[in-house]
């Protein structure tokens, strides 16, 4: 009786690692695919090529992410451009020259927002990233405890295999 329960509970064990070695992996590659998204992010210019090579469980995040930000930048540079002192620009005769610092001026509006946008997002990836760390930490505890038992319940088995084991008298 007792090589039955050790057996099937040193085949519990390993499916309970088997288990946690998956979860693992997927928080392994949860953790790599944010830090990926985050040097995406902080690099500021986002192309249509970063956008296709983001992981698919990041990529609703990365399209939702890229609308709001420029949203929220074009907003606020716009509403900071038309604070701008009108008397600076009417200094510059040239109507190309006028134009181009404008544009300058809203880029450079637009960039400071983007920005902060940048560090919003990046400091709520770290939070996500800091919970999967602590994820991985308490699955790797759980796992090295899996393996201890795994090693007594193993060298119990070998012991009821021995004793139930039949012995012949020469």
């Amino acid at each position: 009786m007792g090589l039955f329960l050790w057996t099937k509970r040193v085949s519990q064990i390993i499916r309970e690692k088997s288990d946690i070695n998956y979860k693992l992996n997927d928080l392994y590659q949860q953790k790599m695919d944010l830090q990926n998204y985050a040097a995406t992010i902080a690099s500021g210019n986002i192309t249509m090529n970063d956008l296709s090579q983001v992981s698919g469980s990041l990529f609703e995040r990365m399209v939702s992410f890229i609308n709001s930000a420029n949203s929220t930048c074009y907003q606020a540079a716009s509403t900071q451009m038309s604070m701008v002192n009108p008397a600076a620009m009417m200094n510059i005769t040239d109507a190309a020259m006028q134009q181009q610092f404008q544009q300058s001026i809203f880029s450079n509006f637009y960039q400071q927002q983007m920005n902060q946008c940048i560090q919003a997002e990046t400091k709520a990836l770290n939070v996500k990233e800091t919970k999967i760390e602590q994820e991985i930490k308490k699955l790797e505890t759980k796992l090295s405890m899996l393996d201890q038992e795994e090693q007594t319940a193993q060298g119990a088995l070998d012991q009821a295999a021995q004793k139930t084991a039949p012995k012949y008298v020469a």
